[in-house]
This record gives C-alpha cells, structure tokens and sequence, in this order.
C-alpha cells in the first residue's frame, strides 16, 4: 500500500470543486462489496497471524468470534465518510483510503465488545455478543466463573483489535492522521465515560446529552472520518462543511439509536431492545419522560431504569413512551437534523456526483431499521 504524507500543521489548499465535477464516487453499496473484500483478507491474515503465537482452542475461537462482528451486519459509514471525503477533494489512491478504512472498523468494534460489555447486551447484529460467546465456552469448563472468564475475553479480544487498528495508522507517514485519529480516542473514551457516569444520576441535562451523543457518536462516526479524508487528501473544502454536516447526521444517528432501542424489533436491529432503560443511560427518550411525563408514567419508568426488563415489562414501557409524546419529540428533533443537514448540503459549494453520494447518506440515515 502507497502511504500518504500530510504536514502536522494541516497547511491545506482550498478545494473548489469543478463545475463539471465527473469523477467516480462509490455508492455505499458499491464501496462495502469492494471494502468487505479487503477488510476480510486482512482480519484472516491478523487471525493467523494471532493463532501461530498460541495454540488455544477457546483462545482462538473467541477472536474468531469477535472478528467475525466485524463482518457481519456492518454498515461500513465510518470508513465510507473517509472514502467519500477523500474522493471528494480530489484523492485518488483508494487503496489508501480502504486501508485506513479498515483500522477505523476494527477500532469500532472493538468499542462495541466493551460497549456490550457495559450495556449487559446479549445479541449484536443478531448473532452472540463475545462476551456472551465467551461464557458459554467458559461453561463448558468444569471449575471457574464462566461469567467473569467470559467477560475477560471479550475484553481481551476486544484489546486485539484495538491493537490492530493502531497498527495501520501508525504506519502511515502522515502526522494529521495519527493525530485525529488519537484525538477520536479521547473523544469516544470522555463520551462513554461521561454515559457510564450518567448511570449514577437520576437527572441530568439536555446540554450533557448533547455533549455526549456529540463525543460518543457524531464526531467519531462522522466528523472525524470526514477529517482523516480531508487530511489524506491534503485539502480542504472549506466552511467548515465537514464539522458542520457530520455533527447533524451524528446527532441525528445517535437519536434514531434510542428511538430503536425502544420502539425497534429485535429481528430487525439485531440487538434487544430497552438496554438503555435496563442500563439506566440517559437519552432523549428518557430525559423527556422526565422532565414532562405524568406522575404514573415516571413511575413506571423509574421501576425499570437501571435494572433489569422482563418481557412483559417492554410493552408497558413502550405505550408509556408513545403516550408521553417522547417517542413523537425524537422523531421530531431528528426531522429537525435531517433539515439543518438538508440546507447545509443546499448550500455548500459541492456539486456533481459527491454531493448526490452526501445526499444518499442522509436519505439512508432517515430510511434505517438497525
């Protein structure tokens, strides 16, 4: 692969795109046939390459397991924001671009194998969370805590892949790249903090939600993938359009996931639903009941908020989310995304084919089930 090299300072030309803007941009359906290939090779060569240092049946299956949600169900937004920002202004070297792609998929789900750790989640993408995976192998040992062996794994594995990520950034000669992406891991690190800590309050404010869904979500699913291609380009397109349009659709993302979490279907988002209730993390949906539900609805809430959800229990906790109006009030704000993002998209210099792609970005985003 051709390295990319970018001065520390981010002394960027500005882009102007041309009027008769005709390069090839992928549709996401075509980027995640051409990048599932690659990020397939590389995840069985590091699983090789795992499996030679030591020969352990559980050991091995585990990774196997956690590499294999990295395949499975993936929308791949992260690496196709980079791919699209860096087409955009005007890079051609795409096997570049889907190297780096692939560290920010590893990246991710490593923070989703200690996210399911943290939520108690037992299904992602509708297959075990490796936490879960792991305890049942554990099971099948006569002596130790299946649960507490389970979960080590996971976390373990979960490590891996963190490590195999920062092995291909570090291997890129660009300074601006390594240094967003370390600058995510704080992000995404202070906003998971800032959500684990919100399980100790039973209040909180819509100013910290929105701290939090920018930290956790919005700049790292799609500001700062739109940054590290605007850094491999060596350009900018100026405006601000990227922190701008990234922060909408990562705001707007964050909300759906809440809503989905509440009024989804399992088969469908391939998770269980009400794991932020049972969790007790803090949401729009949440904030809303408290703040302007009836005494009974925030009664009903408050007895499931940080425990555990019977079956009978969700659909309960489901009419009272409809009845509150919080489920009307999400729609509501990401409809109110969905616009700000609509008249950015309006107004930026883009024109051609990477305008259409960022417009499919946001029809996708609105059309999600999972």
């Amino acid at each position: 692969m051709k390295s990319f090299t970018l001065s520390p300072f981010r002394r960027m030309t500005t882009f102007i795109p041309s009027r008769n803007n005709d390069v090839e941009v992928f549709t996401l359906a075509e980027f995640k046939e051409k990048f599932d290939l690659v990020l397939k090779a590389h995840l069985d060569k590091k699983i090789a390459s795992y499996i030679s240092i030591i020969d352990n049946q559980i050991s091995a299956e585990i990774v196997k397991h956690a590499a294999s949600l990295v395949i499975v169900g993936g929308k791949r937004i992260r690496p196709y924001m980079t791919y699209l920002a860096y087409r955009t202004l005007g890079g051609t070297d795409i096997d570049c671009s889907f190297r780096i792609g692939v560290a920010l998929e590893l990246f991710h789900t490593f923070a989703l194998i200690h996210d399911d750790i943290i939520d108690r989640g037992t299904t992602r993408h509708g297959i075990q969370t490796t936490h879960e995976f792991g305890k049942d192998k554990a099971g099948q040992c006569p002596t130790g805590d299946a649960h507490h062996v389970g979960e080590s794994m996971a976390i373990l594995a979960g490590d891996l892949l963190f490590s195999w990520s920062s092995e291909i950034v570090g291997q890129t000669e660009s300074l601006e790249v390594k240094r967003i992406y370390n600058r995510m891991i704080d992000e995404v690190v202070a906003g998971q903090m800032l959500d684990v800590s919100l399980m100790l309050s039973r209040e909180t404010t819509g100013e910290t939600l929105d701290k939090k869904n920018e930290l956790k979500t919005a700049r790292y699913t799609f500001v700062n993938p739109l940054y590290i291609g605007e850094a491999m380009a060596n350009k900018s397109i100026g405006n601000s359009f990227f922190e701008k349009f990234g922060l909408l659709l990562g705001l707007l993302f964050q909300i759906q996931d809440d809503l989905l979490d509440v009024v989804g279907r399992s088969d469908q988002t391939g998770k269980e639903t009400f794991l932020d209730v049972a969790s007790g993390q803090h949401t729009y949906l949440s904030q809303y009941v408290f703040l302007n539900g009836t005494a009974n609805q925030k009664k009903i809430l408050y007895e499931y908020f940080g425990k555990p959800v019977p079956p009978h229990a969700k659909e309960i906790l489901m009419a009272m989310f409809r009845e509150s109006g919080a489920v009307a009030y999400a729609e509501n704000k990401v409809a109110e995304y969905a616009t700000s993002a609509q008249m950015l998209l309006m107004d930026t210099t883009l024109v051609g084919v990477c305008k259409k792609r960022f417009s499919e970005v946001l029809e996708m985003l609105l059309k999600r089930k999972k």
